[in-house]
């Protein structure tokens, strides 16, 4: 749970909870405790995710499941009492506080249905939150990249400005708008850079394997869709009003690099194997 850790037996130092089902979680920004549940799968109630689940029960009470309404008063209820205690230095880490915590993690189990409709809503508006923000970027670095363009003379110097590089969670992204194409550059140099064309080679490298588990049927069928991904990434239609799309290559790579984690001892024997036939050519 990212920017939260939960606290050890030895290290709680808050009592009258149920050490089963609960565990005090200490913020490692603010250094503030909250409750939370046992089972780290399950959100984490913290101020700023219950405001916006306050806000959403309120602006969407028409999408209400009739049976759960009730429940959800009281958490309203609940939700303001936590918030009053919260401001007050007072009660703030007190048994009654702490109470209040249990209290609203009882009620969003008797309003399921409302509740996965509000997780569903925050990971959209967590997307389109991200997406918003690689848009910006790239209009930006546009922006740039039109005003440079502007004063260069020869093509090498247009090419040269026309390498666009983005700063990503654990790697470059480099598009090259000129060229119609991208890779990253891991941080970490021992990892290889990943082109387009890598991907295709990948595809061909795993479609020779036969006796597959489960997951590597999975891992194939992640590399054919990649390589579908990329033939839309510049599409071959005559309108010359289609221009080249970076935002398209920015979020193939976000795709790609989120989802290859889960494939990736599949990935380095690929890599193993490119390795040595490079070896052997050299040789």
């Amino acid at each position: 749970m990212g920017g939260y850790e939960k606290l050890s037996v030895n290290e709680n130092i808050f009592d009258g909870f149920d050490e089963d089902e609960f565990a005090i979680y200490r913020c490692l920004l603010t250094n503030e405790f909250i409750l939370g549940c046992i089972d780290e799968r399950r959100p984490l109630l913290i101020f700023k995710l219950q405001k916006r689940l306050h806000d959403y029960l309120t602006k969407n009470s028409k999408k209400i499941v009739e049976k759960e309404i009730l429940f959800i008063e009281d958490y309203s209820s609940t939700y303001k009492l936590l918030k009053k205690t919260h401001k007050d230095s007072q009660f703030k880490n007190s048994d009654e506080y702490f109470g209040l915590w249990v209290d609203l993690y009882v009620l969003i189990d008797r309003f399921p249905i409302t509740f996965k409709r509000f997780l569903n809503y925050e990971r959209v508006c967590v997307h389109n939150s991200k997406v918003n923000a690689v848009k910006q970027n790239t209009n930006l670095e546009s922006a740039l990249l039109k005003s440079n363009v502007e004063v260069n003379i020869t093509k090498d110097e247009v090419i040269e400005v026309g390498e666009l590089r983005f700063k990503m969670r654990n790697y470059y992204l480099i598009v090259e708008p000129l060229m119609k194409t991208s890779k990253i550059e891991y941080f970490d140099s021992r990892r290889a850079d990943v082109c387009l064309n890598t991907i295709y080679d990948l595809k061909a490298y795993e479609l020779k394997m036969r006796g597959e588990s489960d997951l590597r049927h999975r891992f194939k069928h992640f590399i054919i869709e990649c390589t579908f991904m990329i033939k839309n990434l510049n599409p071959k239609n005559l309108n010359p009003k289609n221009k080249f799309d970076k935002d398209s290559h920015i979020l193939f790579w976000e795709y790609f690099s989120c989802n290859i984690i889960k494939y990736s001892i599949f990935y380095r024997r690929y890599l193993d194997v490119k390795r040595k036939q490079n070896n052997e050519s050299k040789n």
